[in-house]
């Protein structure tokens, strides 16, 4: 009896690690759709037609730029993606905007986003995962004369841990534990209730 229980709290355990374990993601080759809007209210979209180089829609590849826009000025926005993270590069060249990007794809569900590096010195960049659209915020508003280039700012893209487990679930492991230790209990005593005929 003994070895039974044994073998079935290894056995709990195992399925235990292997829910447990994370499951691993890469982006590459995921359908993505960006917009990069500036706070200057113009309404531009400018991973769209007429100022993006690359986007609207891009494939994720590694290397290679997903989103581009070689705005008017000199002005640069990037936005490049690796199999799990994102780096937004922002090259005012005369003038500092706060901007949002935001991107779509299914590839994000069910991703965290966590900041690995942030220097742009305007506010700095905020990101957010809701469902299948992640969210950048470049903070700022218009800022003549910014002489800074190459700002950027990366986060990681990394699938969510595992969901902790409902309290009903654990009140009914919980149970299913007590009931085989009393079984066992009872029959190391050798009082159990049971007859055999």
């Amino acid at each position: 009896m003994k070895t039974l229980i044994q073998r079935h709290l290894a056995l709990v355990a195992a399925l235990m690690c292997i829910s447990a374990a994370p499951a691993s993601a890469s982006l590459i080759g995921a359908s993505v759709t960006g917009t990069a809007n500036l706070s200057n209210g113009d309404g531009n979209n400018y991973y769209g037609p007429g100022f993006a180089t690359f986007g609207p829609l891009s494939i994720v590849a590694d290397p290679g730029l997903e989103f581009a826009c070689y705005c008017g000025g000199g002005i640069i926005i990037t936005a490049d993606f690796t199999a799990t993270s994102l780096t937004l590069r922002y090259d005012p060249r005369g003038w500092g905007f706060g901007f949002t990007q935001t991107f779509t794809s299914s590839a994000f569900l069910g991703l965290d986003l966590t900041k690995i590096s942030d220097d742009y010195g305007f506010g700095g960049v905020s990101g957010t995962a809701l469902g299948d659209t992640l969210t950048f915020t470049f903070g700022g508003g218009i800022t003549p004369f910014v002489e800074l280039v190459n700002l950027q700012a990366t986060f990681d893209l990394q699938p969510s841990g595992p969901a902790a487990p409902e309290p009903s679930t654990m009140v009914l492991f919980g149970i299913a534990l007590a009931g085989l230790g009393l079984r066992y209990r009872r029959k190391a005593r050798g009082t159990t209730n049971v007859t055999r005929d």
